[in-house]
């Protein structure tokens, strides 16, 4: 996970007639006692607008895993705060008043989404949560790691010596979100993650080698020096480890 950019402004689909027609179906139904589902969400052709512009926010990566990931067949639009239902808090009938708010989406992948995330939203303080409109949003106190407000870097490190072939993401800060986002997420147990970071690795251990062992006039350290700068795009995937690894081997220098 890396901190993303400033947010764009909100995009025009979700300040439509029809959101906000959405939007009043909602509040109507919640009004009248009766229980919101996944009908009242699905088939509608603003989700597919507004992924399109979190795509191109989120450099095409899913914010949680950093995989590139395809708009159209490979993605879902993420509601940080989930619209129906809290796993953590059974009686709680979802942030269904944030289901249209801009700063509540993000663009992840359908492994993130549909089988890891899902509805878990857990709290440090459960007593903090708000369940109605009127209740103060601020005062909760997230488990989850918001990419587009925090930074993952202060929560989340990266081992890639315990274990030959694999590189974990592990947790870091006193309160454990980082190791809980990455529980919830199965950051650490994919075999497809630990694949792209593996190979990323044996990148820039090569980079690495070929920079302290040779001259900037030969032409094997300016194709090790392009293979890390490349690899610390902001674009490519996995930029959490490759942020974390540069840091760790001093390796800064030769990216500036």
């Amino acid at each position: 996970m890396i901190k993303l950019s400033s947010r764009p402004g909100c995009p025009p689909v979700l300040k439509s007639k029809k959101v906000t027609t959405a939007r009043r179906s909602l509040n109507k139904k919640v009004r009248a006692g009766k229980k919101l589902n996944s009908s009242d969400f699905k088939g509608k052709s603003y989700w597919g607008e507004t992924k399109q512009t979190l795509h191109a926010y989120q450099n095409g990566k899913c914010c949680y895993c950093e995989r590139h990931r395809d708009a159209n067949a490979e993605a879902d639009v993420e509601h940080f705060r989930p619209k129906l239902g809290v796993t953590e808090n059974s009686g709680h009938p979802g942030y269904w008043w944030l289901a249209y708010k801009w700063n509540n989406l993000l663009f992840v992948c359908k492994s993130c989404n549909s089988d890891h995330k899902q509805n878990h939203f857990p709290l440090l303080q459960e007593i903090d949560r708000a369940s109605t409109p009127k209740n103060n949003l601020s005062a909760e106190k997230p488990v989850l790691i918001d990419p587009s407000l925090e930074d993952p870097d202060d929560f989340i490190d990266y081992d890639w010596e315990s274990i030959p072939g694999k590189v974990f993401p592990v947790g870091k800060d006193a309160e454990e979100r980082g190791r809980q986002t990455i529980k919830i997420l199965a950051l650490d147990i994919r075999d497809d993650l630990h694949e792209s970071r593996w190979g990323i690795l044996q990148t820039l251990q090569f980079a690495e080698r070929i920079l302290h062992s040779s001259s900037p006039q030969q032409p094997m350290y300016q194709y090790a020096l392009e293979q890390l700068k490349r690899k610390a795009d902001s674009r490519q995937e996995c930029l959490g480890f490759v942020r974390c690894y540069i840091s760790r081997r001093e390796l800064q220098e030769f990216i500036k």
